[in-house]
């Protein structure tokens, strides 16, 4: 996740809530317009994995009981829907 050209900074903050800003540029961390973040969540909703768009965020908040499993599907849909643009 961290290597892809899209994520400026990924945030952990309470248990299972994540947040990544999504950049469109890392060196300067410009903001991510509005249509490439709508493609993103277009993307991994397809795939069955609900991120909340807020602002230049994508916000994941997964069910306190899940297994590594689906930390790899949520991973790799990730990447898929970053793949996407």
């Amino acid at each position: 996740m961290a290597h892809h050209h899209v994520n400026g900074d990924i945030r952990c903050g309470h248990g299972p809530l994540w947040a990544l800003k999504l950049v469109s540029d890392r060196a300067t961390k410009a903001t991510i317009n509005s249509k490439t973040m709508s493609k993103v969540h277009h993307a991994t909703y397809q795939a069955y994995v609900m991120i909340r768009i807020s602002s230049d965020n994508g916000i994941l908040s997964p069910p306190v009981g899940f297994s590594k499993a689906n930390i790899a599907k949520i991973l790799s849909v990730l990447e898929a829907g970053f793949s996407a643009i």
